[in-house]
């Protein structure tokens, strides 16, 4: 991140001494301010890293209410779609022409 803005990489280690000891086989977790305005890479990122899943459960919520209108609002072209697919499985033998449409 810090070369793509071309920032010097020992401002990751003044900033986060924790991040020097990168050898070692605990990995370490340093607290990270969630700032837009501070132009920092690693500040900018973690804004988006808060509010993904919350955008990620909202879009899921939104989608399924948008689905569920939609099969509602829809319920005459369900009806033929219906008839057409059980006409189509009986010229393909695959029902037996006795069963009711309807069931």
């Amino acid at each position: 991140m810090y070369e793509g803005y071309s920032l010097p990489v020992d401002d990751i280690f003044s900033r986060y001494p924790t991040c020097r000891n990168f050898t070692a086989s605990v990995p370490a977790y340093v607290v990270i301010n969630a700032d837009i305005t501070t132009g920092r890479p690693e500040e900018i990122g973690s804004i988006f890293e808060l509010s993904f899943g919350t955008c990620a459960w909202i879009a899921t919520v939104i989608h399924i209410f948008a689905v569920e209108w939609y099969l509602r609002s829809t319920k005459d072209e369900d009806e033929r779609l219906q008839k057409v697919s059980m006409a189509r499985r009986k010229a393909a033998s695959l029902v037996d022409a006795t069963v009711a449409v309807g069931r």
